[in-house]
């Protein structure tokens, strides 16, 4: 293993204008990581080889240093998440601002519209203001944990990827180049797309049913089609990006192991030790990139929950079953779809993660390696401690896992049970 990090800091001699050979290499040194038995620190020096390559082919100009990281998405794929979503600085930052707090206006103004009151075009902003979060989020970053720093958790665990897993990666985050070619990859992002499309449709609907229409409402809906459907300016690529980036990092913590034994069979605590160390770090790591979108941004998605449920009672309160009614009330059951999607999506990501980090078995099982000499019960202590404090994905005291999301679901199904039964039965 020396010999292997020695030669990662030999490469740091100086670039070469030999961009062909750099990409022989990268692919080699992917190749290394199909390995079917790969250890914690043999992925570590792989992605780390594979970073001072990138460095290399970036000073000899052959490609722009995130492209790279999509590079197996199609174009306009790659110019939604490598150009638009991951990018805060300078004029992308300024347009991001601009495009994003129009669609907020926007969305109020379909409100309007549509003949919702004042609950209900809150509600219709409230998905593009949590859009506007992830950019302010976003472009008040330090460069360290921003999104364009390849240097960060997220890149690494690319890095990490097997060619098996990276692939996979590219066609679930494809929107435009997944299943059929035309599909988006992920089902989650499958389920989002239609959500969006039908949003769109319903809004023009309502705009053809409504008795007062103008010149402006015409542009409103025109434009806010636009923003919800065709332009790419949106922070809101996070979103999916997270849910395929956390299962595929859940799948490469299940699969690196921890265990490390010598060549006469016998258990390396200190190898252990360091596997065990480097995954926990690749994890904090991982946790703290994400951590304020998922707790802070993420959770308005909760609260938009509870502002659709009060324009559901608002509407269930004056409905007079006519069509602008019937629309209003299709777009707030579409609101409901897509923010039960959306949010089962990015809990199950996380939720994944924090399962795929309990490696307490893994430890016990090096038991049945030890020797007399070799007493491995320092690693399981350290293991068991470690994952007492809640070693996954968490942050402000709380670990997101599977126990948490059913006893979400399940406060949430009773609170909406009850508004239904007590209000809007009886009405």
């Amino acid at each position: 293993m020396g010999l292997q990090l020695m030669s990662i800091d030999s490469m740091e001699a100086g670039p070469s204008n030999d961009a062909p050979r750099h990409r022989t290499e990268v692919l080699h040194t992917r190749s290394l990581l199909d390995a079917q038995d790969m250890s914690w620190i043999q992925a570590d020096v792989q992605a780390r080889k594979i970073r001072q390559l990138d460095v290399l082919a970036i000073e000899s100009g052959s490609h722009n240093e995130l492209d790279k990281y999509f590079e197996g998405l199609v174009f306009i794929d790659k110019f939604y998440f490598a150009t638009c979503a991951m990018r805060s600085t300078g004029l992308m930052s300024m347009v991001k601002h601009v495009s994003e707090l129009t669609w907020i206006c926007l969305q109020w103004e379909m409100g309007r519209v549509l003949g919702f009151g004042t609950i209900g075009k809150a509600t219709c902003a409230w998905v593009a203001f949590n859009c506007y979060l992830k950019t302010l989020f976003q472009s008040l970053e330090s460069h360290e944990v921003s999104m364009h720093n390849p240097d960060n958790a997220l890149y690494k665990v690319i890095r990490m990827l097997p060619t098996a897993k990276r692939k996979e990666y590219h066609q679930q985050l494809s929107f435009f180049g997944g299943h059929l070619g035309i599909m988006p990859g992920h089902v989650g992002s499958a389920l989002v797309a239609t959500g969006m499309v039908a949003m769109a449709t319903i809004s023009v609907a309502g705009l053809a049913y409504s008795d007062t229409k103008t010149d402006w409402d015409h542009v409103v809906i025109v434009l806010d089609v636009v923003l919800w459907v065709a332009w790419p300016m949106h922070t809101f690529w996070m979103t999916p990006l997270f849910w395929v980036i956390g299962g595929q990092f859940a799948d490469i913590i299940s699969n690196f192991r921890c265990t490390e034994l010598t060549p006469d069979d016998e258990v390396d605590v200190r190898m252990c030790f360091q596997n065990y160390f480097i995954m926990t770090q690749t994890i904090e790591q991982f946790t703290h990139l994400f951590s304020k979108y998922f707790f802070v941004v993420e959770f308005t998605l909760v609260l938009w929950f509870v502002f659709i449920a009060a324009a559901l009672y608002d509407e269930s309160d004056k409905y007079d079953g006519e069509k602008a009614g019937d629309i209003r009330i299709a777009m707030l059951v579409t609101f409901i779809f897509l923010d039960v999607v959306i949010l089962g999506f990015i809990f199950n990501a996380a939720a994944k993660i924090t399962k795929a980090a309990d490696k307490c078995d893994d430890a016990h099982g090096v038991v049945w390696h030890a020797t007399a000499n070799d007493d491995p019960s320092s690693y399981i202590e350290h293991v068991h401690r470690t994952a007492d404090a809640h070693i996954g994905f968490h942050a402000m005291g709380i670990t997101i896992n599977y126990s948490l999301m059913l006893r979400s679901m399940y406060f949430l199904s009773t609170a909406a049970a009850f508004v239904v039964t007590t209000y809007v039965i009886p009405s």
